[in-house]
């Protein structure tokens, strides 16, 4: 089936590369396709007509001949690029086609008309003022013919000339005049179209320089527009990889309700204010941003789509957690301070107790002569001296933490196990304890020395508190899962007498020893909790009396 549109294309398509020449080309080729298709039916009825129904007569069908011979070669003129010369054959055969015609059927007749159209076509080809020429042109060969043909009389002849004349100069006159108010609209169109470019312009350069995404969408939340800001955003490179796509595509999951939720009530109010969402990059990957859309109208009011601005609040968000976690830090600090402040002041005051008390006795004991009860008393005041030593030093110790930090190192935690278990040594024989290490513990960053302690504090609690066990054991090694931030979680395990429930947070506290009559301060998992949480780690015990105790802490690896 012929494609008529395709071949009208090819026809009236210019190939003129200026854009003046290619809008006067692609009128010069819509004319000739129109005139053509007016031969090319003359072409078929002419002949026809004079050789069925009239005289036969060769003389028509050769002068058609001569006139598609004509604009055989004009088309070729075209094709080849040189349709400035075609221009000139057009009027031409319409002056010639239109003598033609008044040498055979009179003056007042068919001829006017060709002569006519060849007026016009000059005006439509070349402008108005070459179409005065193409007047005269006429007006002598309407003359010429009628006067050659032996037309002599008066009122015909002469005064059907003025007449001819007076129509063909009206014709141009009225040509001229619709010219020039076309022209003039056309002007002004130009002028509104290329303001609209110039407008739509600076709006697209404005549009692309906002650094927040801009995303339109139809009422369906397909994306019809964005941004450059809005691929950098998602992490995209290329427009191909955002258009056409739905906005939803660019929310997390979990927020699909919500935003789901907010689109109707855009929708409803007109816009969504300020609005929160986890959005997704091209890899995967999350990101906190907040969305403001708003509803996009027609010229008559309808609901048409909406536009989005969204902007990156990452930092935002890391610096909000931040904050908390900063004021939660400062909370817990206060909090451990006033627990510090009363149990330094009252585990301080019982020493200074005792050593008041037996001065009173040693001043009574003095006054008697009882030397084996001076002894005594001088006794008690020593090891009430010493206590009170042991717990400055370790309180000094603590203090210390998390202010005078050896430099941080890469060491394989095997080693710091290694380490620990020598230096409790005593202890461990003391109470026959086996220990069992996993092999190729990771490799983590520490301060080395202090790390070597808490897990020595850890093991030598571990052996402290075995109680009646035959086969005492501790276990050490790491989890296969992960905690949060994906650091190893490790674990020292024992078989000893366990913790109840109730004092499993108690046992991190100062001085908190659950049994008195056990050695020590009460300091050590104190001193533990702190050096773990300085390396950015968190340390908790699973136990239950009887079964032995298990503390887990994480540490960051290398």
């Amino acid at each position: 089936m012929i494609d008529l549109s395709r071949i009208w294309i090819s026809l009236t398509t210019s190939l003129a590369e200026n854009e003046e020449d290619a809008r006067r080309e692609h009128m010069t080729r819509v004319i000739f396709v129109m005139v053509s298709i007016g031969f090319l039916m003359m072409s078929i009825i002419v002949p026809a007509f004079d050789l069925l129904v009239g005289v036969p007569s060769y003389t028509p069908i050769f002068m058609m001949a001569f006139l598609d011979a004509l604009m055989l070669v004009a088309w070729c003129l075209i094709f080849r690029g040189r349709w400035y010369v075609s221009r000139y054959l057009l009027p031409a055969i319409f002056l010639t086609l239109g003598a033609y015609i008044i040498s055979l059927v009179g003056l007042i007749s068919t001829g006017v008309l060709h002569l006519a159209i060849a007026v016009v076509l000059t005006s439509m080809l070349f402008g108005n003022k070459v179409q005065w020429l193409t007047v005269a042109i006429s007006e002598m060969l309407y003359l010429g013919v009628g006067w050659l043909t032996g037309e002599r009389d008066f009122e015909l002849f002469f005064i059907g000339g003025i007449v001819v004349g007076s129509a063909l100069s009206g014709i141009a006159a009225l040509q001229w005049f619709s010219s020039a108010l076309l022209g003039s609209s056309f002007e002004r169109i130009r002028r509104a179209e290329l303001a609209s470019r110039e407008s739509a312009g600076k709006i697209r350069a404005i549009f692309e320089s906002i650094t927040d995404g801009i995303t339109i969408t139809d009422l369906h939340g397909n994306i019809t527009d964005f941004n450059e800001a809005t691929l950098r955003l998602h992490g995209l490179e290329h427009r191909d990889q955002l258009k056409g796509r739905n906005a939803f595509d660019l929310i997390a999951k979990t927020d699909y309700p919500k935003a789901l939720e907010n689109m109707q009530r855009t929708y409803i109010n007109g816009a969504s204010g300020r609005l929160e969402y986890k959005f997704l990059r091209g890899n995967g990957t999350e990101f906190d941003g907040e969305l403001n859309a708003v509803l996009i109208r027609d010229e008559t009011g309808q609901p048409i789509g909406f536009v989005a601005l969204t902007h990156d609040i990452t930092l935002r968000k890391e610096s909000e957690a931040e904050r908390e976690r900063l004021i939660a830090q400062l909370e817990a600090k206060n909090t451990e301070l006033e627990n510090f402040t009363y149990t330094v002041s009252h585990d301080l005051k019982a020493p200074l107790l005792t050593i008041n008390g037996f001065l009173g006795f040693l001043e009574k004991d003095a006054l008697t002569g009882n030397s084996e009860r001076i002894k005594a008393d001088i006794s008690r005041i020593a090891e009430a001296t010493s206590k009170m030593h042991r717990l400055l030093t370790e309180l000094l110790e603590l203090s210390r933490i998390g202010r005078m930090i050896n430099p941080p190192e890469d060491v394989p935690f095997n080693d710091i196990v290694r380490e620990a278990i020598d230096l409790a040594h005593g202890r461990l024989a003391a109470g026959q304890v086996q220990v069992r290490v996993d092999e190729n513990l990771p490799v983590i960053r520490c301060d080395r020395a202090r790390l070597v302690e808490a897990i020595q504090n850890l093991i030598d609690n571990a052996a402290k508190f075995m109680g009646d066990e035959q086969k005492p054991r501790i276990e050490i090694g790491q989890l296969d899962q992960e905690a949060e931030h994906g650091k190893p979680v490790f674990f020292i395990k024992d078989n000893g007498i366990g913790i109840a429930t109730k004092y499993h947070e108690r046992v991190f506290g100062l001085f908190n020893k659950l049994n008195p009559d056990i050695e020590g301060t009460g300091i050590g998992l104190a001193l533990v909790k702190r050096i773990i949480e300085v390396h950015g780690g968190k340390i908790w015990i699973e136990s239950e009396v009887g079964r032995g105790a298990t503390f887990y802490f994480t540490l960051p690896m290398k």
